[in-house]
């Protein structure tokens, strides 16, 4: 799903996370691409990390695993990326759905420095990371404890009821209806109901209702069937195929219930739509 954001509110905001906790956040969207990150640029070892291509690979699978996790707990977790730094992950959730996240960390509850630094090098040598001064990139790694950085989950965690109160990221309506669009049409032949376009959509009924409702100002039913006879009136314009047979092709498979739709929503009947061409 496609978001909208506020792109000077929500940056003011990471500003001031950042300020706050000396600690880097990064916005991604459901599809898992990021958005916007303060400070932009990552700490030292986790730039190094992207710029070696098997690294990088590693750093993107381990994002990967931490999404899906999330995205199956739909609560805030805590995990530890391939090199051993500390990293956490919250949904931001818009009516129960989650249409992005939150990412803090490039962080570490090691305060043992020569562990951590072992800990570094020995992953940075498993991709043949070998010329690095990584004694000097270390002073870039914010070390918290353990209940530090629950703390800051916690925090962060509230602050994305206060990201989506004040609308710095939502989302993109337009892209929602071009999606349900693309499905009903896609499937215009078959039964469509709402628990299906909710799953295809990844959003709750009263999202759903809440979108169909501001934007077309109709029903869904009305706004499926309405799809349905404009793809009939495709098949009677384009095509010798019998009205029956355009009946079950629009997924309305009672001859005589599609008559009755097809006049009441065009002031015609189907035949007479027909012979006008």
């Amino acid at each position: 799903m496609e978001l909208d954001l506020n792109m000077e509110k929500m940056k003011r905001f990471m500003q001031n996370f950042y300020i706050t906790t000396g600690v880097r956040s990064a916005v991604y969207d459901s599809n898992y691409r990021k958005i916007i990150a303060y400070p932009e640029k990552n700490t030292g070892i986790c730039q190094l990390m992207h710029e070696n291509e098997r690294s990088n690979l590693e750093c993107q699978k381990s994002n990967m695993r931490a999404f899906e996790l999330c995205n199956r707990a739909e609560n805030t977790i805590v995990y530890k990326c391939h090199v051993g730094l500390n990293e956490v992950i919250t949904p931001l959730k818009d009516k129960e759905v989650i249409i992005g996240y939150v990412i803090f960390g490039q962080i570490s509850n090691v305060k043992d420095h020569k562990y951590l630094l072992q800990l570094i090098e020995k992953a940075c040598a498993t991709y043949n990371m070998l010329d690095i001064d990584l004694k000097s990139e270390m002073k870039n790694i914010h070390i918290k404890t353990t209940q530090e950085i629950l703390a800051i989950a916690k925090i962060l965690e509230a602050c994305t009821y206060y990201i989506i109160y004040n609308d710095m990221i939502r989302l993109s309506k337009a892209d929602f209806l071009s999606k349900m669009d693309r499905y009903i049409e896609g499937h215009i032949s078959e039964t469509i109901t709402v628990n299906k376009l909710c799953s295809e959509l990844g959003v709750s009924k009263t999202k759903l209702y809440e979108i169909v409702n501001e934007r077309v100002k109709k029903s869904i039913a009305r706004y499926i069937k309405e799809k349905r006879i404009d793809r009939a009136k495709i098949f009677l314009r384009e095509t010798e195929l019998s009205i029956s047979e355009i009946a079950q092709k629009v997924g309305i498979g009672d001859y005589n219930y599609f008559c009755a739709v097809f006049k009441k929503m065009t002031g015609m009947t189907a035949k007479k739509y027909r012979d006008r061409k």
